[in-house]
């Protein structure tokens, strides 16, 4: 063999050896650091030496031990990301500062950390609840349906995570481990079935990420006196991106949701399909808007002798042109204020009024598709609304129609000739006069409505 191949082999030998040992120093390093953040923070972690060459896995046990230092740093960070509730958090946190600490201290985790050091796989660690906050985990042990329903989870370890990590130690994602326990509660010995299945957090970068549900169910029986209670969610998922209140974008959507109450006397359903939201908002130094989107894919309600229908609900509210100081105004005081006790309920009133001040727009856009409701089965029903506020000097002591100086509304509606005759049967008088302002197009009747500076027309014709 050739002796350059030869030499060439045992250095790859060589370094393959020696690498891991350089691979676990660095790790030893990140381990350290990370434990005298930690330890700045009121949290205390102690792991065990190290098993393994190639593979290391370390134990640990990570304890919450000091409530206060752990509560001033939650505060600072919801500060951090929340800059314009910083009043509200400050006054919030100093009010309820025991309350939150005691709700933190002595909670106990132990797992373990896996590091490939040969082919650097990703870090990923194991952990497991152990024991609750101190103060929780005393009211448990003294009461014995509580102990005996959670002190086994804790003890078989069933409230458990997979952490995996970036090579330099930043969070790539949290998975929980699937949960699935019946057990019986209460005096007349409910039988109840959870499940937390498919729960996983991935964090995409410091300011987006994603969390996925696969399904969440807390059913609940009473055979005694014959009563079930289902709640239920499936395939939800949570995509955001954050950078500041007035920067972020957000997209919800939830497969099913299900609730079910039945006894020997009536019985109650509801259930949504494919709910959607998405949210959007942006700002500069002037301007701020604000988008809001809702779908839902059908929705139903039985109960109580009453019947709801719907199989597609569409609706789109965008804010434009918000003056940003008076909305920044307007979040630093509902923060403030939302916190008082009891709350004022004109405590917004100055800072709305220098909203509408400096004028915005208003649109929604929406769509409803065969709805049932008692005795009505509509069909269609379109909208179209544009709101218009412009710059003004009103205060909250001016008159409706100096408001209406300021204010210009345009709408358009599109329903079916059978919707809208099914509507006469709350109104007739009101139906019919629509009706002669109406345009037709095909089955359905179209709606053109303006108010500007008090005038009402429909279709170009003034009321």
């Amino acid at each position: 063999m050739n002796k350059k191949l030869i030499f060439f082999i045992l250095i790859i030998i060589i370094v393959a050896l020696a690498f891991p040992a350089y691979e676990n120093q660095r790790v030893e390093q990140i381990i350290a650091q990370k434990k005298a953040v930690l330890h700045a923070e009121g949290i205390d972690l102690s792991i065990e030496p190290k098993e393994g060459y190639f593979v290391s896995i370390r134990k640990f046990n990570l304890t919450l031990q000091k409530g206060e230092v752990i509560a001033l740093m939650l505060k600072e960070n919801l500060v951090r990301f929340y800059p314009l509730y910083k009043d509200s958090i400050e006054a919030y946190f100093k009010k309820n500062q025991t309350t939150i600490a005691q709700s933190l201290e002595g909670m106990r985790f132990s797992g373990f950390i896996t590091v490939d050091n040969l082919m650097l796989n990703k870090p990923k660690l194991r952990i497991v609840l152990k024991e609750l906050p101190t103060i929780l985990m005393q009211d448990i042990k003294n009461d014995p349906s509580a102990s005996s329903i959670v002190l086994p989870w804790l003890d078989h370890g069933l409230i458990a995570f997979k952490v995996v990590f970036n090579q330099d130690g930043s969070l790539e994602h949290i998975a929980m481990r699937n949960f699935d326990e019946k057990f019986t509660s209460g005096i007349k010995k409910e039988a109840n079935h959870i499940q937390l299945l498919g729960n996983q957090l991935m964090v995409l970068d410091k300011n987006s990420g994603e969390f996925q549900m696969q399904k969440a169910s807390i059913e609940s029986k009473n055979r005694a006196q014959k009563q079930t209670v289902l709640m239920q969610l499936k395939d939800l998922k949570y995509q955001f991106q954050y950078d500041d209140m007035l920067h972020e974008s957000s997209n919800l959507n939830i497969g099913d949701f299900v609730i079910n109450l039945n006894d020997t006397q009536k019985s109650t359903k509801f259930s949504i399909n494919n709910f959607t939201v998405n949210s959007h908002s942006d700002s500069d130094k002037e301007k701020t808007n604000f988008m809001a989107e809702y779908k839902i894919g059908a929705m139903n309600f039985l109960g109580y002798q009453q019947l709801l229908k719907l199989h597609q609900l569409n609706l789109k509210v965008t804010f434009s042109g918000l003056n940003t100081p008076a909305v920044k105004s307007f979040i630093r005081t509902y923060g403030h204020k939302i916190t008082q006790q009891p709350p004022n309920q004109m405590f917004l009133q100055n800072d709305v009024m220098a909203i509408i001040n400096q004028g915005f727009n208003l649109k929604v856009d929406g769509g409803i598709n065969e709805t049932q409701y008692a005795i009505f089965a509509l069909k269609a029903f379109d909208f179209s609304i544009n709101l218009k506020v412009a710059p003004n000097t009103l205060n909250s002591n001016s008159q409706p129609e100096e408001f209406e100086q300021f204010i210009s509304i345009s709408s358009d509606i599109m329903i079916t000739q059978n919707d809208i005759d099914q509507l006469s049967v709350i109104n007739p008088k009101l139906v019919e006069e629509l009706k002669k302002y109406a345009k037709k197009d095909g089955d359905h009747l179209l709606f053109h409505i303006v108010l500007d500076k008090s005038k009402i027309s429909i279709n170009d014709k003034e009321l």
